[in-house]
């Protein structure tokens, strides 16, 4: 079986931009962007509500910290404040389709310990990554293919690819339903997760 995972596809990702929502009567809607925006990826949205539509399974990924994170600048990390627990930078955007999903994964819940895969964390202070849910929750459902898509390509999108053919299942990008936050770094860093046997589609 095959499982789309969509990795962090939420506000505190999406760069400034409209979009539209309501149908018949749709009505034009301003984005405001997120404190930790990717260029370009609002446009991952509607294709990756296409492709779920291939996919028997759609597994769903989110950031979620606490407010005193240690990926946060203020407490030491590389990054600014992003998808707070329970904040609207971590909500997903309004236009995923979430209906389609079984599983939502929730990652970086820990204060102490970031996690850009969504199937491991990173590593601790003891030196251990401890697992997500998300590895178990495949092998349960029988899957052995995984198809990765979401945000940010270089980061957690990668990572979470990376992590799936180590634990040995057929783990694919598609190309068409991410972005990289580095596109001018973005060649070696998709070579590496070649040589970690993920394929890009």
């Amino acid at each position: 079986m095959r499982a789309l995972i969509v990795v962090d596809v939420q506000n505190d990702f999406m760069p400034k931009h409209w979009y539209s929502e309501g149908g018949v009567r749709a009505r034009k809607i301003y984005h405001q962007g997120g404190t930790l925006p990717v260029e370009n990826g609002n446009f991952v949205v509607e294709r990756i509500n296409e492709a779920m539509r291939d996919f028997e399974l759609v597994i769903l990924t989110q950031d979620w910290h606490p407010e005193t994170h240690c990926s946060f600048m203020q407490y030491g990390g590389l990054h600014p404040i992003h998808c707070v627990q329970n904040s609207w930078g971590a909500q997903f955007h309004p236009l995923l389709d979430t209906t389609k999903a079984i599983l939502t994964v929730r990652k970086g819940f820990r204060v102490s310990v970031d996690s850009y895969s969504g199937m491991k964390e990173n590593v601790n202070k003891a030196g251990v990554r401890l697992p997500t849910g998300l590895e178990g929750a495949l092998h349960n459902l029988g899957v052995y293919e995984v198809y990765c898509g979401g945000l940010a390509e270089d980061f957690c999108v990668g990572e979470t690819a990376r992590d799936a053919a180590k634990a040995g299942f057929k783990s694919f990008i598609i190309r068409d339903l991410t972005y990289p936050v580095f596109p001018e770094k973005v060649a070696a860093y998709r070579n590496s997760l070649v040589a970690d046997n993920v394929t890009y589609i």
